[in-house]
């Protein structure tokens, strides 16, 4: 079974899963099913990631460990990059049919830093856009996580 080189990692918390190569010598006997969104305003980013027969032991420390850090990258083996970086808030276990099991990730990024950053202060007049963005991303990087500027 080829892959066409495709990459696929997949960090959360201590556990790694992933594939690459190329043709007979490719390592795709795990299947990983992953759907990102994207998007612009007030909903945060998310991401829904399937791992299909994975170690019992570790979909266990899924489950019974919350709020661990995601990344996923993606790509070619010769060009790759991260594409999702969050917290997983919810995990599940159980069975996807007869034969396989299912370990499914719900996530999100800085959903926390979204949530409890609370903005308290006056900015004087002819303050610019760009002092209004920044007050809000210090307020919302002092809840916690890791929150920088980046596009809005």
């Amino acid at each position: 079974m080829s892959n066409y080189g495709r990459f696929l990692s997949i960090t959360a918390g201590s556990a790694s899963y992933g594939f690459s190569g190329v043709g007979d010598g490719a390592n795709t006997a795990l299947r990983v099913r992953f759907t990102i969104k994207l998007f612009a305003g007030i909903k945060l980013n998310t991401a829904t990631v399937r791992i299909t027969n994975p170690n019992p032991s570790t979909a266990q420390q899924f489950i019974s460990t919350p709020d661990q850090p995601i990344t996923i990258s993606a790509g070619y083996s010769d060009n790759n990059g991260v594409i999702f970086t969050g917290t997983i808030r919810q995990a599940t276990y159980g069975r996807d049919n007869p034969t396989d099991t299912l370990l499914v990730l719900y996530c999100t990024d800085s959903d926390v830093n979204h949530n409890f950053g609370v903005v308290n202060k006056s900015l004087p007049a002819g303050s610019t856009p760009q002092d209004h963005v920044t007050q809000a991303v210090q307020a919302m990087a002092s809840v916690g996580g890791s929150l920088s500027l980046g596009y809005v």
